[in-house]
């Protein structure tokens, strides 16, 4: 059985601005913040059962997803995505892939506890389950508005509360993921560059049953407040 691994983004540290170098305005003075918008997300999924073969393929996922953020820090996230990879229903890495996404953001821009709950979607022995994971993690961010750039990363981890009823079926997962947002001057409008890393078992009374992995590109653009008053 291959071993998965989950490849963190890495935030890179930036030097110390001087003259000429855009400056981090982080620490400057709060404003509240809001976005929505669309996104196109390259994916390509890794799956083993059991004992069993590594087997990928890829798809593109579409979704939507929106953010409000308080001048205090403290704000609402959402998220909705959904792929499907074409194959023959017997082949267990094809089929629907849907995730439907809420979070809580607790602190600031700069470093924030997140609590949420997503729900997930897939084929599993060619019926589609769902499960509810609960959410913890961080996330952190530094906004350059002098640049209308703002860098953002968060890691997670996501368990479900209990037991599916019918089979006992149980699902752990860790998430990565990364962002760069581009805000024009002067125009209520963002586009948006990012990785995520997504790590899922499927449990079955303690015995793993499914190991998924997924690698997302995201490209997105939408509408915006707060990050282009520059």
């Amino acid at each position: 059985m291959r071993r998965f691994r989950l490849l963190f983004p890495i935030l890179i540290t930036l030097p110390t601005p001087t003259m000429g170098q855009v400056a981090d305005t982080s620490s400057a003075t709060a404003r509240g913040e809001s976005r929505i918008g669309v996104t196109s997300v390259g994916t390509r999924r890794f799956l083993a059962e059991g004992t069993g073969p590594t087997r990928s393929a890829g798809m593109t996922m579409s979704g939507v997803e929106f953010m409000v953020r308080s001048s205090d820090g403290a704000g609402l996230a959402g998220r909705y995505e959904s792929g499907t990879i074409n194959g023959q229903a017997s082949n267990p890495v094809a089929g629907k892939v849907e995730t439907v996404d809420g979070r809580f953001l607790l602190g600031t821009r700069t470093f924030a506890l997140v609590v949420g709950y997503m729900t997930r979607s897939s084929s599993i022995d060619q019926v589609v389950r769902r499960l509810g994971l609960a959410r913890a993690g961080l996330e952190m961010g530094r906004a350059f508005e002098g640049a209308g750039l703002v860098l953002n990363v968060g890691a997670y981890y996501l368990r479900t509360i209990k037991p599916v009823k019918s089979d006992s079926l149980e699902a752990d997962a860790l998430e990565a993921e990364s962002s760069l947002i581009y805000a024009p001057p002067r125009w209520p409008a963002y586009v948006q560059v990012g990785y995520r890393r997504e790590v899922v078992n499927l449990k079955k009374e303690k015995d793993v049953l499914r190991r998924e992995e997924l690698g997302k590109f995201v490209l997105g653009i939408g509408f915006q407040t707060g990050l282009s008053a520059r």
